[in-house]
């Protein structure tokens, strides 16, 4: 007994020894999650606050599509949400959720916009937005 103690203590950091790989990082800018679309699978998303883009990525980490959100004066990009392809609509296009912080006030602003940067409608001074499908 003694020695199946002993050797199952010898071998076992021996069984161990798997270790973690880094696959890939994004800039500190890039807040990214994953999603899955109804039509495209899984995708991950990021929101470039810096450049005022939206990038999804395949899930191997190659671009897939870059989303430009349009810009407001006086209003700086924040973050997106909702990011879908048949939420909004069924026309197979990403749709998503733009909301924006005022630099001067901090107040806020929301607009849903398609893939090509249109503004579908605007939420007005909104920061977070519930949606309800019934």
């Amino acid at each position: 007994m003694k020695q199946i103690v002993f050797l199952s203590f010898v071998l076992l950091p021996f069984y161990s020894l798997a270790q973690i790989t880094l696959e890939h990082t994004f800039s500190p800018i890039l807040s990214p999650s994953v999603i899955l679309f109804s039509s495209n699978g899984a995708k991950i998303v990021a929101s470039d606050t810096g450049t005022n883009q939206v990038k999804i990525y395949n899930t191997n980490y190659t671009l897939w599509k870059t989303i430009n959100v349009p810009s407001y004066p006086g209003y700086k990009f924040y973050n997106s949400t909702y990011v879908s392809d048949n939420l909004f609509n069924l026309d197979n296009s990403v749709e998503l959720i733009a909301t924006y912080q005022n630099v001067a006030t901090y107040n806020w602003k929301s607009v849903i916009i398609n893939e090509s940067g249109t503004v579908i409608f605007d939420l007005g001074t909104v920061w977070a937005a519930s949606i309800h499908v019934i």
